[in-house]
């Protein structure tokens, strides 16, 4: 089984599993780390059309991002990113009304360190009601490397 097909699964359950939720216009959102620099957990959520927006759930500790895509209540597309797995490709689109994802989306993953930051980014087409050509290349997502605690001198 392909890589992709396994991330198509993943994406597929987690849809059934009824991973949705409700986020404001904003980026990042309020549990994001402009709130609450160093938690478990970072949300951010970027519009792409008027009609389409990405949610990016990052959990700092296990190294993994979830990414949403959703038009008014429904969500068209999720796919499960983490260090293993850290691109996919979505080779079928998906529509909700007017509202499109052409296939060939990417979606790149990049753990953070205390070297370089993490970040989510995509490269994908897509189209609304009053926008039929959009072309969003760039990060969904970026943060730091939690901190690390302080190395401890041991006698043995």
């Amino acid at each position: 089984m392909s890589k992709q097909t396994v991330w198509r699964i993943a994406g597929l359950a987690l849809l059934l599993a009824g991973c949705t939720r409700e986020a404001p216009a904003c980026l990042p959102t309020s549990q994001s780390a402009a709130a609450a620099p160093h938690t478990n957990t970072l949300d951010y959520t970027v519009w792409i059309t008027p009609e389409i927006r990405s949610d990016t759930h990052v959990q700092e500790d296990t190294q993994s991002a979830q990414v949403t895509f959703v038009s008014g209540s429904q969500v068209m597309l999720t796919i499960a990113l983490s260090q293993g797995a850290n691109s996919a490709i979505v080779d079928r689109g998906a529509a909700v009304g007017t509202a499109r994802i052409d296939p060939g989306l990417r979606l790149d993953f990049q753990i953070a360190t205390p070297l370089q930051r993490g970040a989510v980014y995509l490269d994908g087409h897509f189209a609304s009601s009053n926008l039929p050509k959009v072309h969003y290349q760039g990060a969904l997502a970026t943060w730091s490397a939690p901190p690390q605690p302080p190395l401890t001198a041991t006698k043995e």
